[in-house]
């Protein structure tokens, strides 16, 4: 059998309301050479079986999809690794399962790709509550910039609305992230400082679902302090692997933006909480002082906000 074009890697965990709409929108892809891993995380729910009656309804789909488990819950970091040492295609693409495509998505993806000989093409994407639609894009300024872009957190880090060439995910110098907050730009920026050639198809392809039962949209009190260190985290995995690499010095400012628009966006709305506070104030020891304020690579807005936040005016 011929290896696919793209493999698609779906992590799957809890989501037997939603992965019935996902499997839809990926078994009605017009591009036919394709592979589906879907990787149960040993959900407790009946997602497999949903999985299963969808693929009844597409009955050519069943030869392309695969079904693995994991032998413990082992969370979406690892979920998302077992996936990519799986993958056969030539390009590689993750869909998380509350999510959907639309149905043109790795056509138009995979099409751009060989037109341009690209490592990876990027689209733009909906952000959805289910019933209605708002545009939202991706933040793509151009390839020669786009690995600054990333590692800066200026492009949405997000993996499921990236085709990356897989030979990117070169096993030698790839590490793979662990937290479950931030994996994706863990991963998303070590391919994107290796691609040489990044596209944009400025189409609105996939659909993010705004779930509230989601890890990623989870800002209880309790959890918004864990969930900002697991996310710096990742930022510091990436920080390593680049002073490995001997690449810090040329990414170190956007890096640095990176913490800085974590730290303001993740805990902004909860800085009224002693523990919130302590974190802002100890956590990232290195933006002490206020010279980060000149740091041209990160967002004038988190920049401005966080400022006052220090000197006490934000609330």
């Amino acid at each position: 059998m011929n290896k696919p074009e793209v493999s698609v890697i779906i992590p799957v965990y809890k989501v037997e309301d939603y992965i019935g709409r996902c499997c839809r929108g990926l078994f009605s892809q017009t591009l036919e050479s394709i592979e589906y891993i879907f990787i149960d995380d040993c959900s407790p729910d009946r997602s497999v079986s949903v999985i299963e009656d969808a693929l009844s309804d597409f009955p050519s789909r069943k030869p392309q999809v695969r079904l693995l488990r994991t032998e413990r819950n082992s969370g979406q970091a690892a979920v998302r690794a077992l996936g990519i040492r799986e993958a056969t295609g030539e390009y590689v693409i993750h869909c998380d399962s509350d999510d959907w495509p639309e149905p043109s998505m790795y056509g138009k993806l995979y099409s751009k790709a060989k037109e341009e000989d690209a490592d990876i093409v990027i689209c733009d994407m909906f952000r959805s509550d289910g019933t209605a639609d708002t545009f939202f894009g991706c933040g793509f300024s151009g390839s020669a910039c786009f690995g600054r872009d990333v590692v800066a957190k200026r492009v949405f880090p997000a993996l499921w609305n990236k085709l990356v060439r897989r030979s990117l995910f070169d096993w030698e110098h790839f590490t793979f992230p662990e937290g479950n907050l931030g994996e994706d730009y863990a991963l998303t920026a070590q391919v994107a400082v290796r691609s040489s050639r990044v596209c944009h198809v400025p189409e609105p392809l996939y659909h993010y679902f705004t779930n509230p039962a989601s890890i990623t949209k989870d800002t209880g009190r309790a959890n918004v302090v864990g969930k900002y260190l697991t996310s710096l985290g990742n930022i510091r995995l990436v920080e390593e692997v680049f002073r490995r690499a001997g690449m810090l010095p040329e990414y170190a400012a956007c890096i640095q933006a990176a913490k800085i628009s974590d730290r303001f966006y993740l805990l902004r709305d909860y800085l009224d909480q002693p523990d919130v506070r302590q974190a802002w104030k100890t956590s990232v020891p290195e933006l002490r002082g206020h010279s980060w304020l000149l740091n041209g690579e990160a967002q004038l807005k988190a920049r401005l906000m966080s400022l006052l936040v220090d000197l006490g005016i934000y609330r």
